[in-house]
C-alpha cells in the first residue's frame, strides 16, 4: 500500500485560511494500480448530491504532493478524486466514506482509498477479476481465489474491501491486495441471494435450502476479529434481498419459472433486532429487487404484472413506478432508477433504462441485437468455413452496475440464439440441423452508444437435432467477444464504487 498525500487543498474565507488535508492511499502492485494509464487527477466536491467544485491536475511523479487549490467554504460537503487516461476514460476512483464541513479555520482531513474500478463475476470456483478499465484487445480477466466456489460477490463503500460469500461462509477480502483476509462467518445452509448495506456494516444472506430463511451478519464484528454467528431469521422461500434504511428487504416467493400463477410478497427484517415483519403481497409473482441507499425504499420489478413497485420503509403498500413489459435487473445510482428491458423473438435485445425514483424523466437506450456463432466441426476439419451465424431469440440481463464514471454499465446476461434446420441432403434429410446456443455473458456496456467496450462470454452451451448431414458442432466467437479463462454460469456481479 501506498500513500498520496495532497497538501496544497486550500479552502478560503473571510479572514483565514483552511486547509482540507486529503490522503489518498493506493495499491502498490503494478496489476492494481490506479495511476497505471492515468493522465490527471480530478478532485470533486458535492454538496445534496451536486457537484459545487472540481479541479484537475497532472498526475505528479511518485513522491510527489498533490495541489488541487481552493475549495469552497461550505458544511456538508462529499469528496470524490477520478484518475483519468488521456482519452477520458476513468481507470482510478476514490470516495470519501463522510461528509466534512470545510472551515477556514482548522485543517480537515480526508481520507479516501483510490482504487481501480474492477468488476468482480462469482458462480466460479474463484472470484473472476475484469479490469474495466482496459481497452478492447488487452488482457483484462484474472482469477482470485478465495477459499470455495464463489457465489456473490459486494464492494464496500469506501472501496477498502470486498465482501465474498461462497457456499458456506461470507468472508473479506482486501482490494490492495487482492487477497483474503482473516476470518469468516460460517452459514448455516447454501446461500441463494445476498446483499450489504450502504455503509458497509451489515450482510444479509437468503437461503433457499434447508433451513430456509435469511441470515443478518455484523460485518464489523468480522473485521474486529471476533468469533461471530450470524442472526437467522426463518422465511420460506425467500428470494432477492436488499438492505436499506435500517432493514433488510427480502422477495418471499419469487418467480422462479416462465409460468406466473401465484404472488409474490416482500417481507422487511430490522437489522438490530432480527425478526419478520408481516409479509407485504404484490399483485404477481417478482423476480427481483433494489434499495435505494439514501431512503432505504424497497423496488420490485413484479415481472408477471409488468410493472415495477416501490415500498417505504415502515410497510407502506406498493406505488407504481414504472409499466412495462420485459423488466430484468434493477440497480439504483445517483438518485435514479436504473433497469435492464428486453424485446424477445427475432433479433431480441436488450435495452438500459433509467429515471427518477418516482418514475419521471425516463430514458432508454436500445443495445444491438448480440449474434453467436456455431463452428460445423466437420467442415472446420476438412479447412473449410463451416460458421453459422445466429442472433438471440431471447435474451435478458440479471445483474447491473452503473460505474462510478456515470459512463459505462455493467451487466451479465443469458441468451437462447435459436437456428433453424436448412438445406436438403436428401430423403428429408437437412444439411444443417435444428440448434439451441444458450450463453451468459458479462457485458461492459457504453451509454453514449450503447455499445460495448467489453464483451466477455462466461459460458456457451451448444445442442442440436441429430441425423443432419452435419452433426457435430463447437461454439464459435464474434469480433470483439472474448472468452473468459474459466466457464460458467455467472451468479452475481459488483463493481468497486459501482452501484449494485
Amino acid at each position: 500500500m501506498r500513500a498520496l498525500t495532497a497538501i496544497g487543498v486550500i479552502a478560503l474565507g473571510a479572514c483565514h485560511e483552511g486547509r482540507v488535508r486529503l490522503e489518498l492511499s493506493a495499491p502498490a502492485a503494478a496489476e492494481l494500480d490506479p495511476q497505471r494509464g492515468a493522465e490527471s487527477l480530478t478532485l470533486v466536491a458535492l454538496a445534496e448530491g451536486r457537484e459545487v467544485y472540481a479541479s484537475t491536475i497532472d498526475v505528479p511523479a511518485r513522491g510527489e504532493a498533490l495541489g488541487f487549490g481552493e475549495v469552497p467554504v461550505r458544511d456538508e460537503l462529499w469528496f470524490e478524486v477520478r484518475a483519468t487516461a488521456a482519452a477520458g476514460r476513468v481507470v482510478g476512483f476514490g470516495r470519501a466514506t463522510e461528509a466534512v464541513d470545510v472551515n477556514d479555520d482548522e485543517e480537515v482531513r480526508v481520507a479516501m482509498e483510490l482504487r481501480r474500478p474492477f468488476a468482480y463475476l462469482a458462480g466460479a470456483d474463484s472470484l473472476v477479476v475484469v479490469d474495466a478499465t482496459r481497452e478492447p484487445g488487452e488482457d483484462y480477466v484474472t482469477t482470485m481465489v478465495v477459499g470455495g466456489p464463489v457465489r456473490g460477490v459486494a464492494g464496500s463503500r469506501d472501496g477498502a474491501e470486498l465482501v465474498v460469500v461462497t457456499d458456506a461462509s461470507v468472508r473479506l477480502v482486501s482490494t490492495s491486495t487482492h487477497a483474503a483476509l482473516a476470518g469468516e462467518v460460517p452459514l448455516p445452509s447454501a446461500p441463494f441471494a445476498f446483499a450489504i448495506s450502504d455503509d458497509g456494516r451489515w450482510a444479509a444472506v437468503s437461503h433457499r435450502t434447508a433451513p430456509e430463511g435469511l441470515s443478518i451478519i455484523d460485518l464489523q464484528v468480522l473485521r474486529d476479529g471476533a468469533a461471530l454467528a450470524p442472526a437467522f431469521v426463518a422465511i420460506e422461500r425467500p428470494g432477492a434481498v436488499g438492505i436499506g434504511g435500517g432493514v433488510a428487504w427480502v422477495l418471499k416467493d419469487p418467480l422462479d419459472s416462465f409460468f406466473c400463477g401465484g404472488t409474490s410478497s416482500v417481507v422487511s427484517v430490522p437489522l438490530d433486532a432480527p425478526a419478520a415483519a408481516p409479509p407485504i403481497p404484490l399483485t404477481a409473482r417478482a423476480g427481483t429487487l433494489a434499495v435505494d441507499p439514501a431512503s432505504g425504499t424497497a423496488i420490485v420489478s413484479v415481472g408477471c404484472a409488468s410493472e415495477v413497485v416501490a415500498i417505504d420503509v415502515g410497510g407502506s403498500a406498493p406505488r407504481l413506478v414504472y409499466a412495462a413489459p420485459g423488466v430484468g435487473a434493477l440497480t439504483v445510482s445517483g438518485g435514479r432508477l436504473w433497469m435492464t428491458g428486453h424485446v424477445e423473438g427475432p433479433d431480441a435485445h436488450l435495452s438500459i433504462i433509467d429515471m427518477g425514483l418516482d418514475g419521471s424523466d425516463p430514458r432508454t437506450r436500445a443495445l444491438p441485437s448480440t449474434e453467436e456463432r456455431a463452428i460445423a466441426v466437420a467442415l472446420e476439419e476438412a479447412g473449410q468455413d463451416g460458421e453459422i451465424r445466429l442472433t438471440a431469440d431471447l435474451h435478458t440481463a440479471f445483474a447491473l452496475s452503473v460505474l462510478p464514471d456515470g459512463a459505462h454499465v455493467a451487466i451479465l446476461e443469458i441468451a437462447a440464439h435459436i437456428g433453424e434446420a436448412a438445406g436438403d441432403a436428401g430423403g428429408g434429410r437437412p444439411i444443417v440441423p435444428e440448434m439451441q446456443l444458450l450463453t451468459y455473458e458479462y457485458q461492459l456496456v457504453r451509454l453514449d452508444t450503447g455499445l460495448d467496450a467489453q464483451r466477455l462470454r462466461l459460458s456457451c452451451t451448444i445442442t442440436w437435432e441429430p441425423g443432419a448431414l452435419l452433426d457435430d458442432f463447437r461454439c464459435g466467437r464474434v469480433p470483439g467477444q472474448d472468452d473468459s479463462p474459466v466457464a460458467f454460469p455467472a451468479s452475481d456481479l459488483s463493481v468497486l464504487y459501482g452501484s449494485r
